[in-house]
């Protein structure tokens, strides 16, 4: 089990999603997984959530992620808590940036105790 799951979700944010990713590819710290959960975009924002399979798999990080219908923010929400897998669960807007994560900080605040 990892430490931390990480989940984003989003709908029609190709404007964003790509810095979003990025931000999380480059944590220093690895024992997490990222889930992104999509809204069946009808943007290129799934496009380019694929495209970054292969970077998460050469950092040995997991990386899961679904484009699907739900029923707003809160559903997706829940589709990603049903997902993870770690202790903790951060959920972080399409449109944000992460900061460092580290085992021994975790922001509370935006942890779900599972």
């Amino acid at each position: 089990m990892c430490k931390i799951s990480i989940v984003t979700v989003c709908y029609n944010a190709e404007r964003s999603i790509k810095s979003t990713i990025e931000s999380v590819l480059k944590q220093t710290y690895t024992d997490y997984e990222y889930i992104l959960i999509d809204g069946k975009s009808t943007d290129n924002t799934y496009k380019i959530v694929c495209s970054y399979d292969k970077k998460f798999k050469n950092r040995g990080v997991q990386y899961r992620h679904i484009s699907e219908q739900d029923q707003g923010i809160f559903d997706a929400m829940n589709k990603g808590i049903q997902m993870a897998r770690g202790r903790y669960i951060n959920f972080m807007n399409a449109d944000r940036k992460s900061t460092r994560l580290n085992s021994s900080h975790i922001t509370i605040s935006y942890a779900v105790f599972c």
